[in-house]
This record gives C-alpha cells, sequence and structure tokens, in this order.
C-alpha cells in the first residue's frame, strides 16, 4: 500500500528571498535581473546534496521551479543531471518566473496569468514528460483573487497553503481558511503544508528557533512518503495526504552535510 508523504523542494536562490526582491514592502535589493543570473555556490552545492540523498531512497520528488533561473545554463545542467539520473522519480511543479510574492501586491489577474503562461512555457520546453500542472506560489504569498487565474490556466493541484494562523500575513486580505475554500469552490486540489500543534514545520521553520523543535517532531512523525508510480493519482486526487517541503539549498548547510530527517 503507497503512503501519503509528498515530498518536494523549491529551487529558491539568495537573490530570490523576499527580503531581497519581488515583495512590495519586505524587499530591500534590486530586482534580479534573470539574464544576469548565476547560480550561487550554495546552490550548486545544494543540488549535490539532493543527487546525495536520492541515491540513499527509491522517493519520488517534485522539484517546484523558478522559471526564470532556467535561463542560466549552469542552473540547467544542475537540474538536468538529476533528471536524467532518476528519471521516473523527478516530476516538476511551477514556482513562478521570478518569485514574485504576489499577494503583497494589489491585485493584478492579467500579470499574473500571464506570468503563469511564460513561466509554464519555459517550463514545458525544459521538461515536458515531467512538468505537471502543479503550482506553489513564492514564498506562499497567495490571496483568493490568484485562484481564478490559476482555474484559467488549467491548474490541477496548488500547493501554497501553509495553514498556521502565524502564516495568515501571506493571504492579502484574506486568511488561509478562505483561501482553502476558495480552492474547493473553483476545484483545484489544495495541498496545504503540513503543520503542528499549528506551527509551520517546512520550508524556514525547519531551522528558526523556536520553530524548529516543533518541525523537527512533525517530520519524525510523518507518514510514509508516496511510491513514485502511485505520485500523480494521489497528489491530484481526494484522498488527504501530508505535504512537506524544503529547498535545494538546505543541502549546502552544516558544510554540505544537511539531510531531511524524514522519519527518522
Amino acid at each position: 500500500m503507497s503512503g501519503t508523504l509528498w515530498l518536494s523542494v523549491d529551487t529558491d536562490d539568495y537573490e530570490f528571498l523576499p527580503s531581497v526582491q519581488g515583495h512590495k514592502t519586505r524587499s530591500h535589493g534590486s530586482t534580479i535581473d534573470l539574464e544576469k543570473y548565476e547560480p550561487s555556490e550554495d546552490l550548486i552545492r545544494g543540488f549535490a546534496g539532493l543527487t546525495k540523498w536520492m541515491k540513499s531512497n527509491d522517493y519520488p520528488l517534485t522539484i517546484f521551479v523558478i522559471a526564470g533561473q532556467l535561463t542560466n545554463h549552469r542552473f540547467r545542467e544542475s537540474l538536468q543531471e538529476i533528471i536524467n539520473s532518476y528519471p521516473d522519480r523527478i516530476t516538476i511543479g511551477n514556482h513562478g518566473y521570478d518569485h514574485r510574492s504576489w499577494s503583497s501586491f494589489a491585485p493584478d489577474e492579467e500579470g499574473f496569468s500571464q506570468m503563469l503562461e511564460e513561466s509554464e512555457k519555459i517550463l514545458l520546453e525544459f521538461g515536458q514528460e515531467r512538468f505537471k500542472k502543479w503550482f506553489r506560489a513564492p514564498s506562499g504569498y497567495i490571496d483568493e483573487w490568484m485562484v481564478k487565474s490559476l482555474s484559467k490556466s488549467g491548474y490541477i493541484v496548488d500547493s501554497s497553503v501553509n495553514p498556521s494562523f502565524l502564516m495568515n500575513y501571506k493571504y492579502g486580505k484574506s486568511n488561509y481558511k478562505s483561501i482553502l475554500k476558495k480552492f474547493q469552490d473553483f476545484g483545484i486540489v489544495e495541498r496545504k503544508w503540513k503543520t503542528r500543534f499549528g506551527l509551520p514545520i517546512c520550508g524556514p521553520a525547519l531551522f528558526k528557533f523556536p520553530l524548529k523543535w516543533n518541525a523537527k517532531m512533525g517530520w519524525k512523525n510523518s507518514s510514509d512518503v508516496i511510491k513514485k508510480d502511485d505520485l500523480q493519482s494521489i497528489v491530484e486526487g481526494s484522498e488527504q495526504i501530508e505535504t512537506i517541503y524544503w529547498h535545494i539549498l538546505d543541502f549546502a548547510r552544516d558544510s554540505g552535510t544537511w539531510l531531511p530527517q524524514i522519519g527518522e
């Protein structure tokens, strides 16, 4: 019997953090010029760590890719190498074009829809056989108006919602409960991130004090991982599952020795 734990990673690099660019109030850097983007050495080290980790298990993995990163040949080669090594275990989802935190700005359905079209075109060109109509909003910044655009663009699954009261500031004038209902109304499967005691356990929460202790226990007490042959049918289906994610950059932590502690 297949498990019910969906594993996913995001390709964020340092330049794409909301504190740097793409957020209305949090950003204090310059908007990234993707024609000049070069992956950080930590991200390249992270790709190596991810490859090594995948050798130690048979888990399927969804990689939510920032499409604009594929303009860089070194990033493309690193991602392609993992796909070539594990072609039956990798799926690709859409993590936006440039990691813009859309819900921090005024609603822009037209701009968001254009971004979905542009990023999807790039992702399909890169890995058509691996690409799924699955979306994750950059840094989990999503609002109700974005759901309509995702529906019009044919997205089947979204995995943007952190169902913790601490994250309600990411949903514009909404909250995570109203966002979940909106996805349901539009017939999009929402794979919200796993929490523990109502607190975040994915992404940055893995390393922030004091959340990291709760996160560690949440990962340790996860269910079995979905089998690779069942991944698409379960993720796109009606069965309740657990969703956890981290970043490829995380594999560069602790001098490149960090590993996800799933079920340990």
